[in-house]
């Protein structure tokens, strides 16, 4: 589904990041790995499935750099090395 072209929010130009971490980067990560677990085992896979893309797209909507997010997707791809 196409995302409409005039969005119903406020839009800002954010400062772009240098690049995808490859790094540690988050502090409480073990509670945050435990509360997507929990999330994910509460839920159906119907309603995982919907989570899991709400999730990304928020997170993708935080980072707002295409081209660190081109890049996140492609080394989350199991078919590439």
């Amino acid at each position: 589904m196409p995302l409409p072209t005039k969005y119903p929010w406020p839009t800002r130009k954010l400062p772009k990041m240098s690049k995808l971490k490859h790094v540690i980067n988050l502090t409480e990560h073990d509670e945050i790995y435990q509360m997507v677990i929990e999330l994910q085992e509460s839920l159906s896979e119907s309603d995982r499935n919907k989570a899991n893309a709400k999730l990304i797209l928020l997170l993708m909507n935080q980072i707002g750099d295409p081209d660190i997010i081109k890049e996140a997707i492609r080394k989350a791809d199991p078919r590439i090395p």
